[in-house]
């Protein structure tokens, strides 16, 4: 998969970076919500979708939540991960689709798991259909 993580703390953000990769995904990284949503442009424009955008909920320059919704105003259809410590906020996304909220602290397989739950019907469908041809 190719997924985009934006994340203001350094170290969490290799953390993200290391554990996805070794799981065998593309991954793309931002310190903060201008960086995220440049590197979402970017890959649009290149016409190399993401499969999902993990987001830390409060980051610097953007928000996490202003970041969704400018992604969802572009592409309605984008999986995303919003990933908070706060409780409160985890309301914070009603009326809001495709948005997955997980709440810190968090073990990696959650987030693995996340991920499967997501993407598990695509990956059974995209087999079905090369079996069929």
């Amino acid at each position: 998969m190719r997924i985009l993580v934006a994340e203001d703390e350094p170290n969490i953000l290799l953390m993200y970076r290391v554990f996805l990769e070794g799981e065998g995904n593309e991954v793309t990284t931002a310190r903060d919500g201008e960086e995220c949503l440049h590197h979402y442009m970017l890959s649009d424009h290149q016409n190399k979708p993401f499969d999902v955008v993990i987001l830390d909920y409060r980051m610097p320059k953007m928000n996490g939540r202003d970041v969704a919704k400018e992604i969802l105003a572009r592409h309605s259809g984008q999986t995303i991960i919003m990933i908070t410590a706060f409780s409160k906020e985890l309301t914070d996304f009603s009326g809001i689709e495709k948005i997955e909220v997980l709440q810190k602290p968090f073990e990696l397989e959650d987030l693995t798991r996340l991920l499967m739950k997501l993407f598990e019907p695509k990956i059974h469908s995209t087999s079905f259909d090369q079996a069929k041809a």
